[in-house]
């Protein structure tokens, strides 16, 4: 991944497992478009990613639905 759809924060945090939670539909939409993952693939890719990294993001059923929604929007 060249990750060059984040921003220098974004891609900082991401580096330095030290993502926030407003990284994830970034990190996810990187998927997509580097991968051309569908957007639940990709938030399921990018939550995964982050969880490798020891970052565990337990997100509720409407932030879930959120992030989707913005990613068919992207």
């Amino acid at each position: 991944m060249k990750w060059t759809t984040l921003s220098t924060d974004a891609y900082n945090r991401l580096c330095n497992c030290r993502s926030a939670k407003k990284d994830i539909v970034p990190i996810a939409k990187a998927y997509m478009i580097e991968r051309g993952y569908d957007p639940e693939t990709a938030m399921e890719i990018a939550l995964e990613h982050l969880g490798a990294n020891n970052q565990f993001f337990d997100l509720t059923k409407d932030e879930w639905t959120d992030a989707i929604n913005e990613l068919k929007g992207a």
